[in-house]
């Protein structure tokens, strides 16, 4: 191994919380500037742009939230790889 070889710069993996990603979309609403919030979440422009995509999903998974606390620790609103199959199973009684 060189001694020589650089540090690495590279920037950490940050996974929002969909409260988060809530918070960042109002103050986009408001005006806030994407560089302060980029600044203030860690996060890059793409991401950004990612959640402002996702603004309705994330709206309808907030509304339909049985609590607040389900928002505060998801980060992701993807369903189980087999939640298809399990509602079928528990609502019919078989596959």
């Amino acid at each position: 191994m060189a001694d020589s070889a650089k540090p690495s710069n590279k920037h950490k993996r940050v996974v929002l919380t969909i409260t988060q990603k809530l918070d960042i979309i109002q103050q986009l609403e408001r005006g806030e500037n994407k560089q302060d919030l980029m600044r203030k979440f860690n996060i890059g422009s793409s991401t950004i742009y990612d959640i402002k995509l996702q603004k309705d999903k994330l709206m309808k998974f907030a509304s339909s939230a049985e609590t607040s606390k389900a928002s505060d620790e998801r980060r992701t609103l993807q369903q189980p790889q087999h939640q298809k199959n399990w509602t079928k199973f528990y609502t019919t009684g078989s596959y």
